[in-house]
C-alpha cells in the first residue's frame, strides 16, 4: 500500500497493490472530514453571568444618574462611555437562553471597560488609603450595599468580564473567570476544558 497526498492536500490517493494471481492494483481516494470546530464558549453559568452583568450593569446606571444629578465622575465615566461600551460588550452574553454566547468584541469597548476598571479600582485604593470619597467611591460603596458585597467585588467583577471577553482563548477567559470567582454554592464544579472533551 502507498498513500499520495494531492498538492491542494484535500484528499488522499491510497493505492492497494494486491500481489499474487492477476497482480491486481486499486486506487481508492480518500478525503477527510472538515475538522470539528467547537464553537467558542465562555465560562461559567448564566447565573453567574446574570449575576455579574447585573452588578456592573447598576453601578454604572447609578454613577450616569449621579452624573445627571450634577457630579462629574472622570472619563470614560462621564457622559455614559463607560455604560454605552458595556452595554455594547456584554448586550450579546445573554441573548441565548441555553448558555452564555461570546459576543463579536469591538476592541475600542474593550479598551473603555478595562479603562473604566482601573479608574473604579484607583477611586476605592485612594479612598481606601485615606482620602475624601469622591463621586465614584460614593457610588461604589452605595452599589456594593445595595448587592450585600464589598467595593472591591464589584471593581473585580469590571475587570473579570472585560478579563474573559478579551482573553486569547477560552482556556484563558476561564481562568480570568475562576480566578476571581465569588464563592457561590451554586456553581458548578470548574471544568475549564470543555472544548477538551470533544
Amino acid at each position: 500500500m502507498t498513500v499520495a497526498l494531492d498538492p491542494d492536500i484535500s484528499s488522499i490517493l491510497v493505492t492497494l497493490r494486491r500481489d499474487g494471481a492477476g497482480g491486481t492494483m486499486t486506487e481508492e481516494r480518500w478525503t477527510p472530514p472538515e475538522p470539528r470546530r467547537a464553537e467558542p464558549w465562555l465560562p461559567g453559568t448564566r447565573r453567574g453571568w446574570v449575576r455579574a452583568l447585573g452588578q456592573v450593569s447598576g453601578l454604572l446606571l447609578a454613577l450616569r444618574t449621579e452624573e445627571a444629578d450634577g457630579a462629574t465622575p472622570p472619563d470614560p465615566l462621564a457622559d455614559g462611555l463607560a455604560l454605552r461600551a458595556w452595554s455594547s460588550l456584554t448586550g450579546p452574553v445573554l441573548r441565548d437562553l441555553a448558555r452564555p454566547t461570546v459576543p463579536e468584541v469591538d476592541i475600542v469597548d474593550l479598551a473603555l471597560v478595562g479603562a473604566a476598571a482601573r479608574v473604579l479600582g484607583t477611586s476605592l485604593c485612594r479612598w481606601r488609603a485615606g482620602a475624601p470619597a469622591d463621586v465614584v467611591t460614593a457610588v461604589l460603596r452605595r452599589e456594593a450595599a445595595v448587592h450585600g458585597c464589598s467595593p472591591e467585588h464589584l471593581v473585580a467583577q469590571v475587570a473579570r468580564v472585560q478579563g474573559v471577553l478579551s482573553a486569547a482563548d477560552e482556556l484563558s477567559g476561564a481562568q480570568v473567570w475562576w480566578a476571581l470567582d465569588d464563592g457561590d454554592p451554586s456553581t458548578p464544579a470548574r471544568d475549564v476544558t470543555p472544548a477538551l472533551r470533544d
